[in-house]
């Protein structure tokens, strides 16, 4: 909840002290239209009441919710399921247009290099 809300909730639940209510107070005074929202929100919070308080689940709710889970049949799956599956040709896809798209720089970069010494030469720089 970010800092505003946060006061507004403490503020229609009446619990600001007196340093956050003089500091509210002064905010109110600076922007009208803060008393309006402020207004309206008290009013939807006293229509709506303890509704809350209302509405309770039934007893048995969570006897129902674990027969449901224990009845269905455990499936276990990789980390990525079906969706590694179906993925896999895209990436091969993918990495086929890359080295097909990097191939003639690949052609260039090597044709410029110096050619390979030979093997006698080879051992020559290995002494």
């Amino acid at each position: 909840m970010s800092g505003r809300s946060e006061v507004v909730r403490r503020f229609l639940d009446g619990e600001l002290d007196g340093a956050e209510r003089e500091a509210l107070a002064r905010v109110r005074a600076e922007r009208p239209d803060l008393d309006e929202e402020l207004s309206s929100l008290a009013r939807i919070k006293g229509a709506l009441g303890d509704q809350r308080d209302r509405i309770a689940a039934p007893d048995d709710l969570a006897d129902r919710v674990m027969a449901t889970v224990a009845d269905r049949p455990h499936r276990r799956r990789g980390r990525l399921g079906r969706r590694a599956i179906s993925l896999w040709p895209a990436g091969a896809l993918a990495l086929l247009l890359f080295l097909l798209a990097t191939a003639p720089y690949a052609r260039r970069h090597r044709a410029s290099e110096p050619p390979l010494p030979a093997p006698a030469a080879e051992k020559r720089l290995l002494k």
